[in-house]
């Protein structure tokens, strides 16, 4: 713990909630506050964190009461915690009003209008990349500078200054390793996350990442494998979750592989690791290269096997694609897990049919949810589609768009497979995070879990054919439901005492 602390970063998820996300496995992450902290230090600020497994109100408190020369605080913001966070923001101000605080991270870059709105007496919001714009803004504060205006700030008592402007990091190779300390080697994760890059190639309609302009930014292979090589000799890290939007670019996507591949065998670096790609970057060819640098485990956005929603999304990809992306994966015998968003505005029921077809038969797909719902903030380009035709913006836990479906069935449908789910105590869950690298189960208790998902998904997507079908003469959802466990109560229940077996020796 610093001792001369000016500045405090704080990850704003209570540590209940952070050991609640997933139980079996947990990752290291807060990589964005752990990047300003170590920019501020490295440009004379001194700065310290409280990171997602130590967040309490309390220990926020007891910090502030022993650091006295904290100036200024930085709140990460996340939608999960935003109504606890205001609370903490409210409390602070209260009882040190002398401290200045800024809000960064998701919900402040798109959520700000909503913020703003609040009667939290924050004093600032910061949008996008946060490392130069803290800097200067800390530097500021502690110089006594009041109602700041820069780049990529909102001031609450200004709002009209600089609210559309941000501070992006051009050249991300040039910022240093995130700053971890040595509470983070007490709790043996494990799991570290990085980032290789920023930013992505691309423009998908519901994500947000083209809604401020971030063009993809990459470090060098060099670099991401020396910073790889410091946690795990200096902090014990034994699996490494990179956290870039898309792993590889829209252009030498194959020789920036085959560097990983060569640059782990020069470094002896091969620790496991789990990244995110697009269907256009799978082949043969990248796999084998990045399996030697220790690929175990793909996040793949899918988003949906029906054509006409592939285009609403802008994807890039056909349905044909993804399936040859997925089956590439299943032959290198790398796991996937799919991302889909069955659940917009114009879904039909044929959509949702043509999904549970493809998903009962690709059983190499790990997919969490049968129900997944559009997410889109303000200012992506679904989002402002969906604002114009009277979607409302609201914050409930999540900052999204409230619509109602062209097709009333499907709400039907959405509502009918969601309740079905959490009687079965929302199982899908337990089973995906159970087999997700790096998975803590012995080898044939893990290859037994593994059949056993892909029974339930089968039997989940099923149930969504059976629904979409059910809707169209019943529109009772307790009748669907009733006949839903009849037909498929049994099978679910077998699936689930069997599983349980499993993770209760585990």
């Amino acid at each position: 713990m610093m001792k001369n602390t000016e500045v405090l970063l704080v990850s704003a998820i209570h540590k209940d909630l952070f050991f609640s996300q997933a139980p079996r496995r947990r990752a290291l992450g807060d990589l964005g506050i752990r990047y300003i902290a170590a920019y501020l230090n490295k440009n004379g600020v001194q700065t310290d964190i409280l990171p997602s497994y130590t967040y309490t109100t309390e220990a926020l408190f007891n910090y502030l009461q022993s650091h006295s020369r904290v100036k200024a605080i930085g709140f990460s913001m996340h939608t999960i915690s935003a109504e606890k966070s205001l609370c903490d923001v409210k409390a602070v101000k209260e009882r040190f009003p002398q401290i200045k605080i800024w809000l960064g991270g998701f919900l402040p870059t798109f959520g700000w209008r909503f913020l703003l709105d609040t009667d939290c007496p924050f004093d600032y919001i910061m949008r996008g990349d946060g490392e130069i714009a803290s800097l200067i803004l800390c530097k500021k504060i502690i110089a006594g500078e009041e109602d700041i205006a820069m780049d990529g700030l909102i001031s609450k008592s200004d709002p009209e200054t600089h609210r559309d402007s941000f501070c992006p990091v051009a050249d991300i190779e040039t910022l240093p390793f995130p700053y971890f300390c040595e509470g983070d080697k007490v709790q043996k994760v494990g799991e570290y996350m990085v980032s290789a890059s920023r930013g992505c190639y691309g423009r998908c309609t519901f994500c947000s990442i083209p809604a401020f302009n971030s063009c993809r930014r990459e470090r060098s292979v060099q670099s991401v494998a020396a910073e790889v090589k410091y946690l795990e000799t200096n902090f014990g890290a034994s699996f490494i979750d990179f956290v870039d939007d898309s792993f590889l670019g829209a252009t030498q996507w194959e020789e920036r592989a085959a560097e990983f591949a060569v640059i782990s065998e020069q470094m002896d670096e091969r620790l496991p690791y789990r990244i995110s790609l697009r269907a256009n970057n799978i082949t043969d060819s990248v796999l084998a290269n990045l399996k030697i640098a220790g690929l175990k485990a793909v996040q793949l956005g899918v988003e949906s096997f029906s054509p006409r929603q592939l285009k609403l999304y802008n994807k890039g990809v056909t349905v044909e694609r993804a399936l040859e992306a997925i089956r590439t994966l299943e032959k290198n015998e790398v796991y996937v897990q799919c991302g889909l968003i069955l659940f917009e505005p114009t879904t039909t029921l044929e959509d949702l049919i043509a999904n549970a077809h493809i998903l009962m038969d690709e059983s190499w797909a790990v997919v969490k949810s049968n129900s997944q719902i559009l997410f889109c903030a303000e200012g992506t380009a679904l989002g402002e589609r969906l604002k114009a035709t009277g979607g409302e913006l609201l914050v409930d836990g999540y900052l999204n768009y409230r619509w109602t479906y062209r097709d009333e069935r499907v709400g039907l449908v959405r509502r009918v497979v969601i309740e079905f789910e959490k009687g079965l105590g929302g199982y899908s869950d337990i089973l995906v995070d159970a087999i997700t690298p790096p998975s803590l189960l012995a080898a044939k208790d893990y290859k037994e879990l593994r059949r056993l998902q892909n029974l339930y998904q089968r039997l989940s997507f099923a149930v969504l054919d059976a629904v979409c079908k059910a809707v169209v003469t019943e529109d009772r959802p307790e009748a669907i439901h009733a006949t839903l466990k009849r037909n498929f109560g049994r099978q679910f229940a077998e699936i689930i005492a069997e599983a349980n077996q499993i993770l209760e020796r585990n």
